[in-house]
């Protein structure tokens, strides 16, 4: 019976802050309450702070998407694709006729007869 009465008293006594004298001061469950509210203070502006700038790179790519038509070139091996993008871009890649010659991926900005 005596460990139970001390285990209670040990208990009891966690529940008010070091130091502390007769109920003054904050109990444990406040001190847990209050940095459990400072923490979900901070992750909703962490929060915030990321959809905002989720929002700022989904904006500037819906601008960059609607601002410039965009278009690929895709043909069977020797169709005179390389041919086509050099004309078209006045760009210099290399086309011969050999397998897989120009595999890589080639980028080229042109001007469209109505200036885009």
């Amino acid at each position: 019976m005596h460990q139970e009465t001390a285990e209670v008293e040990i208990k009891s006594a966690k529940g008010q802050k070091a130091g502390a004298v007769g109920g003054s001061g904050e109990t444990q469950l406040e001190e847990e309450k209050f940095t459990i509210k400072l923490r979900e203070a901070k992750v909703r502006k962490e929060l915030t702070s990321h959809m905002k700038k989720e929002k700022t790179l989904r904006d500037k790519k819906e601008s960059r998407h609607n601002a410039m038509p965009v278009i690929a070139l895709v043909g069977y091996t020797n169709a005179g694709k390389t041919a086509l993008v050099n004309m078209c871009a006045g760009s210099n890649l290399v086309s011969e006729d050999r397998l897989f010659m120009t595999l890589d991926t080639a980028r080229r900005q042109i001007r469209l007869p109505n200036g885009q």
